[in-house]
């Protein structure tokens, strides 16, 4: 009779069926067809996988995906991210509002969208982005007190500055709520709401945000970082992103910048913010000056442009 070879030891792991012949490689004896239920330890033997514990059903027993935050080993939570909503779990249990409610807070997420969800945490922020929607934060303040906000970008990031000196922007004022007018051409749309311009008159950037749609040509917005006058310039640049154009996909942390990138018009660009201060994407001072920790935006270099997908740093 034949006796079957000894296996003790599974560190190979599971290989896929296209390995199947392949016992001329070394690692072929150390390997399984399937390992269910145990994980291969570096040491060469397998052990069972942990056990898993029951805690609750999700809403409406759906589709959902679990997003993890760990402020500290002593303080993590688990999101659960549906449609609409957020939960959030805590030391194995449910964390809720009154006994037997659990707390939630809507959120702008369908189900078709968790797919699509990314996010980047710094201590009790997390920062989430979809492509379909303007990224927001999520603030914790207590285990019962959550935020969902948008993230209202400072001053940037920005597209390519305008070289046509025929078209111009005109603010109605240097502070406070005014109106933009464009002349020699109408970029405006109902989407740009939401979008900063960046605007230099006379030796200053200023920039502001759009509030509203009034025409192709003309635009309500709240002003920023103030004007250096109200004249006509061609020295100008829109914001990056909007509902138009689309929003960031993917986000992370890189050298204490918040980094941003795959947006539906710009798939192949990043947005890295100013060194520091993770909300502010100015790409230059007032006066123009490019300093060390001032944002930055890069662009892909490539014969194909093919969406970024993730980011780590």
């Amino acid at each position: 009779s034949r006796l079957p070879a000894p296996l003790s030891t599974f560190n190979a792991g599971e290989w896929s069926p296209n390995l199947s012949r392949r016992t001329d490689l070394g690692r072929y004896a150390n390997a399984c067809k399937r390992m269910e239920n145990f994980i291969p330890l570096v040491q060469g033997a397998a052990t069972r996988r942990p056990g898993t514990r029951f805690v609750s059903r999700t809403k409406s027993d759906s589709i959902v995906r679990l997003i993890p935050f760990e402020f500290s080993i002593s303080q993590a939570y688990v999101i659960e991210a549906g449609d609409g909503y957020f939960r959030f779990y805590m030391n194995g249990g449910q964390i809720e509002s009154a006994p037997g409610i659990p707390y939630e807070i809507a959120t702008p997420y369908a189900a078709a969208d968790l797919d699509q969800l990314k996010w980047a945490q710094s201590a009790d922020v997390l920062y989430l982005c979809h492509p379909r929607l303007q990224p927001r934060k999520l603030t914790r303040t207590g285990h019962t007190s959550w935020t969902l906000s948008g993230l209202e970008a400072v001053d940037g990031p920005y597209i390519e500055p305008n070289t046509d000196a025929a078209k111009t922007l005109t603010p109605s004022a240097t502070t406070g709520t005014i109106t933009i007018t464009a002349s020699g051409f109408t970029p405006f749309v109902a989407g740009d709401t939401g979008r900063v311009v960046r605007i230099k008159i006379g030796s200053a950037w200023g920039w502001a945000r759009i509030t509203g749609f009034v025409s192709s040509s003309q635009v309500t917005a709240n002003v920023g970082g103030g004007f250096g006058g109200t004249s006509a310039s061609a020295d100008w640049r829109f914001g990056a992103w909007s509902d138009g154009d689309g929003w960031p996909a993917c986000v992370t942390f890189h050298e204490e910048r918040l980094v941003f990138a795959g947006s539906t018009a710009k798939p192949q660009t990043l947005w890295f913010s100013v060194s520091g201060d993770f909300e502010t994407y100015a790409p230059t001072e007032p006066d123009g000056t490019v300093e060390d920790d001032s944002a930055i935006t890069v662009t892909i270099a490539d014969d194909r442009v093919n969406a970024i997908r993730w980011l780590s740093s």
